[in-house]
Parts: C-alpha cells; sequence; structure tokens
C-alpha cells in the first residue's frame, strides 16, 4: 500500500472544499487483475454532523471521466472529536486499463472544519 500524508497537516476548515489531489496511472500496479481499491484514513470529526466524502475518479488518456464514485466518511465514524481509522472498498469498474489515470480526493461537502492525518491506498 502507499501512504499519502495530506497537506496543512489534513486540517480542512469552511474555506477549504477539496483537497490536494492524489493522482497515479494504473500501469504503476498492473492493476488488471484488481477488483478494488482500499482506502483508509485516519480522520477526526468533531461531530456527528461532519460531511465529507472520499471521491474515487478513473480518467482515460482524453481527461474524461470514465468512473466517478463518492463515499461519506461520516458514516464510518464511531467516535467524534477523536482519531479514528477508517476503511472504505470501492469496486473497480471492468472497463479501465493502464492508460487510465486514478485519482482520490477528499470533498469537504458542507465546508466543515475536521482532520484526516493520512489517506493509504491498497488494490486487492
Amino acid at each position: 500500500h502507499e501512504r499519502v500524508t495530506m497537506k496543512d497537516n489534513g486540517v480542512f476548515t469552511p474555506e477549504k472544499e477539496y483537497s490536494e489531489l492524489i493522482a497515479f496511472a494504473p500501469g504503476k500496479y498492473t492493476l488488471s487483475s484488481f477488483r478494488k481499491a482500499r482506502l483508509t484514513a485516519s480522520v477526526n470529526f468533531p461531530d456527528t454532523k461532519t460531511d465529507a466524502a472520499i471521491v474515487m475518479e478513473i480518467k482515460d488518456e482524453n481527461d474524461s471521466t470514465i468512473h466517478w464514485k463518492s463515499v461519506n466518511m461520516k458514516e464510518y465514524i464511531k467516535q467524534p472529536n477523536t482519531f479514528e481509522k477508517i476503511t472504505i472498498d470501492f469496486p473497480l469498474p471492468h472497463e479501465y486499463d493502464r492508460n487510465n489515470e486514478f485519482r482520490i480526493y477528499i470533498w469537504n461537502l458542507k465546508k466543515d472544519s475536521f482532520v484526516v492525518e493520512y489517506l493509504d491506498y491498497d488494490f486487492k
């Protein structure tokens, strides 16, 4: 797996709607045999109303989106106001290839304040 430490210490504020883009070409992973991407993040949501999603999108060589999926992290939070490790599996479509680009980012849906310490990604 690969770990990404978020910029700005992972601090999201109402002014920050999106995290930096984590982008990579699947050829690096010879992805043809993988069926899902597993994303694990260490997050701290101040309360259960915090609304933020992890997004995975796949773009083709013409920068057209061929797959887009978001998962709201609040569904995985059990203990607000503490760092918690959450794991989300994203099924991969059958139509991607080595020329596609995978992009992962955090979307601060309601422009809340929270922290995402790190994000790990792996393929299964």
